[in-house]
């Protein structure tokens, strides 16, 4: 980007060069005498000079704030006593230095800042042409003045005049903008990814490619309903790998394979998303996660409101009299600095880790009295609010993959759901139910925060063809509280009990797949656990777990027979400030069977080493490794991150070796990201017979994989061509024509999200749903004085979003001239408005110095009639702008028309 394009793209906003600054401020900064001389100069005939000077001088030195004789319009920021801003306006300072201002904006100015009852009695107040004079604000016991030396108005309201504040410590939560872009109407995208894998057949000695690969995930949106596909197509060779330690019975075949479909619509109000078609069952406790082809209705704020914290969490009331700095303190630490103005005020949202927090408040008013608040609360994720609701409901035939392909069970029905509430700040309650064509399960769970910790009681009775069966869950946690060694310390404890007649709905998930995965058929499972730090930053944990089998479930492919048990104490603790390290030992029978087959294993003692490294000054590079005898594996692997945005690269490194099977492999993989597609490319080497013993390097195989991946994107007519979109919503960015030959960059200078260049739009792919997300651009070699606005897209996405964003627009102009009034004197110090005969209702707010100077941007070619506020009638101006005009343009001296 060049330097001359960022220039243009900022500082043109604001011809006037009073960049962040009120207009009011910067035409009169040297404070109201300056103002007032100034007019006078403008308005006397060089022969008065001398005399009017001299009565200038008498009237400051007086105190008079308009000495003029006759009304001065000027704008002036509204400020908030103590605060910030509040707005602008156009105060009316009158011949007998009576000020005056326009009731309407005040009130807008002071919705937020004073209680509803001082709002309805400013209302109340008498006005004239809607203006109220600053001395009528008293009668409503509000103060509200104007200050000459500063040249704004300010509001000083009581600490009962002031609503209830909150202190909210979200990081979470943004503002929602003013200004938010709309999304298009109608909008999609198809995420296409091609590859293929090259094997190296070392033991037959026979290479070659496997068949080609394509994935297609197609997403389209129409109003407020999403329709999502996706699809593969395979060729003859199998590309997927059987995963270490599983059983894999599937088979494969070529072509094309569906993989699930669905429409999608959210009321966000409500918090509600409902799916039809191919959708995955959300679960609590007990159940199974089934997919389904039917109907699915879930209350979901952690979707459709990201940013709302739904969890109970500490809050305290407090008062405070006078402007006052207010430290906050959790468990001693300080997290939060404030400077909090008179008022009441709530502090929600607090940072609390889970368990016990103390929470202290340290107040400190502008005359240095000093006081402090305190309480103790206790915090867990798992709760809710009162009155808050999450839910989930789901039915119809239930499928799973297969080879890649999704297959349904026909003539079958899975049905599931549960519901959570927040009962009381402490109190949570669930109930849930579940069922298939064999077993029906349903069941109830409490979550409780006490002050002897956290407790959470589930528990669940099913009915199938072998009985009925029940299941419990007990959990306590006492976490963060003061322990044996006077720091934080963390207790957890847990126990499930499960009859032998239990069964969870959906079982048939567990072979139908084809991959068939480790299990541990238990009846009995106990675990604990105990956290404490130590001196020179050393944490020791102590935990173990006991799972007692069932011996008279019947055996499946992949059950593990035999009771299981293991205890281990770890301690772990910073080496040095970038390598920090870990020792554990142990006891345990948990080691896998290398081949597979469910056979008990032999305790044994269990040690077990970690480092992880990352170099200072770095947050992109890692490198860990770790050794545990009970599997006898290594790990050794490393990874990097090159830039951020387009044209960044990352690489991986992984090493690894399982002397039980004496089998190792070593792989190692780059990415790159471009603006309009992704690549990764892959390789893995195996080696057998790898042992301390026999150290054989002859590799039994290798596998080479090429992946690159793109997206087509459409939104209103717009369509663009870009990296895959991997986020909820996306965007599309052009430049306005007036700028179409110029690049536009999105994202900030080192971290550049998308280009939009002579291939097309910018296709931005990371856009969050349900989030209030900035996108800031810049053009590349901009025209001088050309108008950007704000330079920044303020966007809140639905789900699967899309935008089509313009950056630029025929209204870029940015003009400057003179005005002259009709008695041949500068228009001072006034304000006015330009609007166009072309496009009736655009406005320009036009404002001139003590030398009639104006400058105006948002502008765009033709004529526009500038109407200015002058004493008596308006003074109108015509401004005509040529056709082609891009960046600045000098109207020179303007004369009254008509």
């Amino acid at each position: 980007m060049s330097k001359a394009g960022k220039k243009s793209g900022t500082a043109s906003a604001r011809p006037c060069g009073c960049r962040g600054r009120s207009p009011a401020l910067a035409l009169a900064a040297p404070g109201i005498a300056a103002l007032v001389a100034g007019v006078l100069a403008a308005d006397l005939l060089p022969g008065r000079a001398l005399a009017a000077s001299r009565t200038t001088a008498e009237d400051l030195a007086a105190g008079r704030l308009n000495p003029t004789g006759r009304v001065i319009a000027l704008p002036v920021p509204f400020r908030e006593e103590g605060g910030g801003v509040l707005g602008e306006v156009v105060a009316k300072l009158n011949a007998d230095d009576s000020v005056e201002v326009p009731k309407a904006a005040v009130l807008a100015a002071i919705a937020d800042v004073v209680t509803p009852q001082t709002v309805a009695l400013v209302e109340a107040l008498p006005d004239a042409g809607g203006h109220v004079r600053l001395a009528a604000f008293a009668s409503a016991g509000l103060d509200v003045r104007f200050d000459p030396g500063a040249l704004e108005l300010v509001i000083a309201p009581t600490v009962d005049q002031r609503p209830a504040g909150a202190v909210d410590f979200s990081r979470r939560r943004i503002p929602t903008s003013a200004n938010l872009e709309r999304p298009a109407l109608w909008s999609g995208y198809l995420n296409l990814s091609a590859g293929a894998d090259y094997l190296w057949d070392v033991e037959r000695g026979e290479d070659g490619l496997t068949g080609p690969r394509f994935d297609v995930e197609a997403v389209t949106r129409l109003g407020g309903v999403v329709l999502e596909s996706e699809f593969t197509y395979e060729g003859e060779d199998d590309s997927d790998i059987c995963p270490p330690g599983s059983i894999c019975t599937g088979g494969h075949f070529q072509g094309f394979k569906r993989r699930g479909t669905r429409l999608v619509y959210d009321m966000t109000d409500e918090m509600l998303r409902f799916q039809a078609g191919d959708t995955t069952t959300f679960v609590t406790r007990f159940q199974r996660s089934v997919d389904v082809l039917g109907l699915s209705v879930e209350k979901s704020p952690a979707k459709l409101r990201p940013g709302e914290n739904i969890q109970p969490t500490g809050s305290s009331s407090f008062r405070i009299e006078r402007p006052s700095e207010v430290d906050v303190l959790i468990n001693g630490a300080v997290v939060r600095q404030l400077r909090l103005r008179p008022g009441n005020y709530d502090l929600s949202d607090l940072p609390l880790r889970t368990g016990a927090n103390e929470v202290e408040l340290v107040i400190t008013d502008d005359t240095g009295e000093s006081r402090t608040l305190a309480f103790k609360t206790f915090f867990d994720a798992q709760l809710l609010a009162p009155g808050i609701s999450v839910w989930s409901l789901s039915a119809g035939l239930p499928s799973y993959y297969r080879d890649n392909e999704v297959t349904y069970r026909d003539g079958e029905i899975f049905a599931s759901g549960y519901y959570r509430l927040g009962l009381t700040d402490e109190v949570t309650g669930e109930i849930h139910a579940q069922g298939d064509e064999d077993t029906v399960m349903g069941g109830l769970g409490l979550l409780m925060q006490t002050g002897f910790g956290f407790f959470g009681l589930h528990g669940a009775v099913s009915n199938s063809d072998i009985g009925t069966g029940v299941a419990v869950d007990v959990n306590w946690d006492l976490a963060n509280v003061t322990g044996i060694t006077g720091n934080r310390e963390t207790l957890r404890v847990s126990a499930e009990y499960r009859s032998e007649e239990f069964r969870a709905p959906g079982e048939f998930v567990e072979t139908a797949g084809g991959i068939i995965a480790p299990t541990h058929d238990y009846w009995l499972r106990l675990a604990a656990s105990y956290t404490m730090p130590l001196d020179h930053g050393i944490t020791a944990s102590l935990s173990g777990r006991y799972q007692f089998v069932d011996d008279e479930r019947a055996v499946t492919p992949g059950r593990r027979t035999g009771d299981r048990y293991g205890a281990e104490l770890t301690l772990s603790a910073p080496v040095t400030r970038s390598l920090q390290g870990s020792v554990l030992v142990g006891w345990s029978n948990e080691a896998y069977s290398h081949d597979g087959l469910p056979e008990e294993q032999d305790s044994e003692v269990r040690a077990a080493v970690r480092f992880s490294w990352r170099p200072e000054g770095t947050t992109s590079t890692r490198v860990s490794a770790s050794y545990d005898t009970l599997n006898e594996r290594s790990n050794l692997s490393a990874s990097s991150t090159f830039g951020r945005g387009v044209g960044s690269w990352d690489t991986s490194v992984d090493v690894q070796h399982d002397q039980g099977d004496e089998r190792a492999s070593v792989g190692g993989a780059v990415g790159y990201r471009g603006n309009r597609f992704e690549a990764r490319l892959a390789h893995t080497t195996a080696f057998d017979g790898v042992g301390y013993d026999d150290f054989d390097v002859t590799p039994s195989d290798q596998r080479t994989t090429l992946r690159v991946g793109t997206s087509i994107a459409f939104a209103d007519g717009v369509v663009g061509k870009g990296a895959p979109i991997r986020s909820q919503a996306f965007a599309l960015v052009s430049p306005h024509e007036t700028i179409a030959d110029r690049r536009v960059i999105i994202g900030a200078h080192d971290d550049v999200i998308a280009i939009a260049d002579g291939l097309g739009p910018a296709v931005v792919p990371s856009v969050p749903a349900y989030t209030s997300t900035s996108l800031p651009y810049d053009v590349d070699d901009l025209p001088l004085g050309y108008s950007l606005g704000t330079s920044v897209f303020d966007l809140k996405a639905p789900y699967r979003g899309g935008y089509s964003l313009e950056v630029g627009s025929s209204y870029s102009v940015s003009a400057y001239g003179t005005l002259i009034g009709r008695d041949g004197e500068p228009i001072a110090l006034l304000t006015g408005i330009a609007r166009s005969e072309a496009a009736p209702g655009r406005e320009v707010t036009i404002f001139t110095n003590r030398s009639g100077k104006f400058g105006a941007d948002g502008l765009a070619p033709g004529r526009w009639v500038i109407e200015m506020a002058t004493e008596g009638a308006p003074t109108r101006f015509v401004l005509d702008i040529p056709e082609g005009t891009d960046g600045l343009h000098r109207a020179g001296t303007l004369e009254p028309s008509g």
